[in-house]
């Protein structure tokens, strides 16, 4: 008998395995290279602290882009300062679901 697999990432309740988690990011990163991100590219990520922002980054990454995270907290001027100095391309959302 197989036992299931162990939860590699958890966040509150809600946990993912390490084949969920790289199944979900592999999806992300497929719809981002699509999208026409590719190596070098910076791609912002504007999320909470969750398994969802862990699984963009890593998908970001699977693309050869690079994650530029943005907090949540962050005022208007903040967001817009690392958006511009960053020269990030895109933001998470513009695939949002695809995981």
């Amino acid at each position: 008998m197989t036992e299931p697999p162990v939860p590699t990432i958890t966040c509150g309740s809600r946990t993912r395995s390490q084949p969920e988690a790289h199944a979900r990011a592999g999806r992300l990163a497929s719809a981002l290279v699509d999208a026409g991100i590719g190596r070098g590219d910076r791609v912002a990520v504007m999320a909470r602290n969750d398994i969802e922002f862990l699984e963009a980054s890593l998908a970001i990454a699977a693309a050869g882009a690079n994650p530029v995270p943005i907090n949540t907290r962050w005022r208007a001027a903040e967001v817009a300062h690392v958006l511009s100095d960053s020269a990030a391309r895109t933001g998470s959302d513009s695939v949002a679901g695809t995981a």
